[in-house]
């Protein structure tokens, strides 16, 4: 028996998170991120798209590789999209993908690098730095309670569907999970403003690490910080007096990740 697909007014309520919980479905815009997703086996349950998809050839190629991989395509009335994402302007072509379930943290493996985010609030943010830690080879983030929720539209189209190469843990209780990881030999790395360290890159035989970052204005929770096996700063060197989460964590990721 086929899967119920889900119905036009569920997914209108897919941009509130109480309703993507209860669900257990997001949805991801534009053709290239659908793409991508397809190519990489991480398929959408269901591919939407207007009338506009059909005379772009970059949108028309996303629904017939979707045709190709037998997944279900449905056209949807003009401005139906818009009522959707919740944009005034919505791109021509749209996936709604399954939440992933995954369970609390496991031990981490030599060389493995996870980002922990504690309280992070800004889903740009969230999203920009997702997608730079994948570039870097990271796959694995852990999601502090009280950080901004990873399927939020904003930080889905921050991220550019990175995450989907990704491993996500949400809501995850970070004092209880770095205690576990601190004590199983674990590099926990936490940013402070004042802090002297220098932060060392790791290498494929070497202890695993935790890079800690936390919220906008005030950084990481002072009890996180007490966790931490090493403490980092990003030295300032002209006038401006910080960077945002995303922008200091993707320097700190590139030098963590130098070969």
């Amino acid at each position: 028996m086929e899967p119920t697909l889900p119905s036009l007014a569920v997914l209108r309520k897919l941009a509130m998170k109480k309703f993507r919980d209860k669900e257990g479905l997001y949805l991801i815009e534009g053709s290239a991120a659908i793409r991508d997703a397809i190519v990489e086996d991480k398929c959408p349950i269901l591919v939407l798209h207007d009338e506009r998809a059909l005379e772009r050839s970059q949108d028309a190629e996303v629904l017939t590789l979707a045709g190709e991989k037998g997944l279900p395509v449905q056209e949807v009335a003009d401005g139906e999209l818009v009522r959707i994402s919740g944009l005034k302007t919505a791109p021509p072509v749209a996936g709604v993908f399954r939440m992933p379930q995954n369970a609390e943290p496991s031990t981490l493996i030599a060389g493995q690098v996870v980002v922990a985010f504690d309280r992070v609030m800004d889903p740009g943010n969230l999203g920009t730095l997702i997608r730079a830690a994948v570039f870097y080879g990271v796959t694995e983030f852990w999601l502090g309670e009280g950080t901004v929720d990873v399927f939020n539209p904003k930080v889905l189209r921050a991220s550019m569907g990175a995450h989907l190469h990704a491993t996500l843990y949400r809501g995850v209780n970070l004092e209880q999970s770095l205690t576990a990881a601190v004590a199983e030999g674990v590099r926990v790395i936490a940013t402070e403003m004042d802090a002297e360290g220098e932060i060392k890159p790791v290498h494929p035989d070497s202890r695993p690490v935790v890079l800690l970052l936390g919220n906008e204005p005030a950084g990481v929770s002072p009890g996180l910080v007490a966790l931490a096996t090493e403490h980092v700063a990003i030295e300032r060197r002209g006038p401006v007096d910080s960077l945002n989460v995303a922008m200091a964590g993707s320097v700190l990721l590139d030098r963590l990740l130098a070969r």
